[in-house]
């Protein structure tokens, strides 16, 4: 309280161009450092701003082709789907017998060797490993060509030798496979 008593006498005994130089003074302090802290405000906002749409360019980058990878397996899935439910009864091993049947190739087919593997969470995936002794090239290429014609099978590998038993005759092994959908399997 005395603090004011002594300011307010101290005022009252400066003359009026004094008193408004300071007034004027004190203002302009004033409206300088609220300037300033505006400008601060507003180049800390333009920063952030800034910051924000790198952020989000280099998150574009990162995510759209994710995105569109995911785009492209949805519609694989669905063309697998599609293609599952044309034949829901399907059998990789009736399948491949009576290619080989057809082909006369049942008596050249030594080992056969069925596995199941668990893909993804729709799916089961069917795999056959198959033995081939004995055979020619153009038996070869025609028992290729049929399995390469059902969308069913996928050939996962192939491993062709020279025959040591028979001479221009081949062993071939394959490992080929199918999908079913785990609905079935229940």
């Amino acid at each position: 309280m005395i603090l004011f008593k002594k300011l307010n006498t101290r005022l009252e005994s400066l003359s009026a161009k004094t008193f408004s130089i300071i007034g004027g003074i004190l203002i302009s302090i004033t409206i300088a450092i609220g300037g300033l802290i505006i400008f601060w405000h507003f180049n800390a906002i333009n920063h952030l701003y800034e910051q924000l749409e790198e952020i989000n360019a280099l998150r574009k980058d990162r995510i759209q082709p994710l995105l569109i990878r995911a785009k492209r397996v949805r519609k694989e899935h669905e063309k697998v789907d599609a293609l599952l439910a044309q034949d829901p009864n399907f059998k990789i091993g009736e399948v491949i017998e009576n290619i080989l049947t057809e082909l006369h190739l049942i008596d050249n087919a030594v080992t056969r060797n069925y596995a199941e593997t668990e893909r993804e969470e729709k799916y089961i995936e069917r795999v056959l490993s198959m033995r081939l002794e004995n055979i020619d090239m153009k038996q070869l290429a025609q028992l290729l060509e049929r399995i390469e014609s059902n969308q069913r099978i996928t050939m996962n590998t192939i491993e062709i030798v020279k025959s040591k038993k028979k001479l221009n005759k081949l062993e071939v092994s394959l490992t080929i496979a199918e999908l079913q959908p785990k609905e079935l399997e229940k």
